[in-house]
């Protein structure tokens, strides 16, 4: 045991991906499956983003506050940088 808490014991937030989220998701797959000709490659990284994201719920401190989009939305809203290993294209999520 290393003292640190299980990930039941973390608290949970709420995760709400917008439906243009999740469109941009499937688009991207898409365009990597198209240039790739991998589409085995494009649904493991779709896949990774949902698991990044998810890591959202019960580590949001974990990530940076996105100052300009807090003051926007008026409320707190944190950043992820996901971008696959060997990848030079990054996708920020807020």
């Amino acid at each position: 045991m290393t003292g640190e808490p299980e990930a039941e014991d973390l608290p949970a937030y709420a995760l709400r991906l917008s439906v243009q989220a999740q469109q941009d998701v499937i688009n991207a797959a898409f365009r990597l499956a198209e240039l790739t000709q991998n589409p085995v490659l494009a649904e493991q990284w779709a896949e990774g983003l949902y698991l990044e994201v998810g890591r959202l719920a019960t580590n949001p401190r974990g990530y940076v506050v996105a100052e300009h989009e807090t003051r926007r939305f008026g409320r707190e809203t944190r950043q992820m940088i996901y971008r696959r290993s060997a990848s030079s294209v990054a996708y920020r999520i807020l």
